[in-house]
């Protein structure tokens, strides 16, 4: 039951109700009981967890634990900055020991720093140099492509395949050819809208009005 502090004391509040309701017909009391009722704030009922669909208040515990819950979740999530930045994960076994690419699921991109820590891989296609190693799941389920990127190999890469099984494809290797780029000028309409200099191009090169080569 809520205090509270009237400054009165408890005879004094008893003989004023007393006179109130003596001025009061039955009929009065009643209803003015029936109003004090209609009032009231109904029992609450809580629910433990936050719950779909109900409209119940979700008690503080509830609401500790769960935002824990979703912590841990995010916590095992691969951050931008594995997928898009700069590795976070080392994968370099110690001397004297193996180690394997195969477990390595989680979406993100990771290095193998040296040759030497590449030869200690027992499945990397890789074995006297580093690399950069990227992990997709393109699908749910055990669905997943590893892709390596040597230090030192420009234009080429290394990716296989884990369909669905416990068991990964072989390696391939792909290999690009080297495309020579040469200067050419810019179309017109991007000249026009002040994207790029107003250079005259160094070729026979030509434009239509739509910045198209003809």
């Amino acid at each position: 039951m809520a205090n509270f502090n009237t400054g009165l004391t408890k005879q004094q509040i008893i003989t004023a109700l007393a006179k109130a309701l003596d001025s009061m017909s039955e009929q009065e009391v009643q209803s003015a009981i029936a109003t004090a009722i209609a009032g009231k704030q109904d029992v609450l009922t809580f629910d433990s967890t936050p719950t779909s669909g109900s409209s119940n208040p979700v008690s503080s515990d509830g609401i500790y634990t769960d935002q824990e819950r979703q912590d841990t979740e995010i916590g095992t999530k691969a951050t931008v900055s594995d997928i898009f930045g700069i590795p976070s994960t080392s994968i370099a076994p110690a001397e004297g020991t193996t180690g394997t690419l195969a477990a390595y699921t989680t979406p993100g991109m990771y290095t193998v720093p040296t040759g030497t820590a590449a030869s200690r891989l027992t499945d990397s296609p890789l074995t006297d140099k580093g690399f950069i190693m990227e992990v997709r799941q393109y699908r749910s389920g055990t669905y997943y492509r590893q892709t390596i990127y040597a230090w030192n190999e420009a234009g080429a890469f290394y990716t296989r395949s884990r369909t669905g099984g416990a068991n990964w494809t072989a390696w391939y290797k792909f290999e690009g050819t080297q495309v020579a780029v040469s200067a050419q000028s810019a179309p017109a309409s991007l000249m026009q809208a002040g994207m790029l200099g107003s250079e005259e191009p160094t070729d026979n090169s030509s434009y239509d009005s739509e910045g198209v080569l003809e």
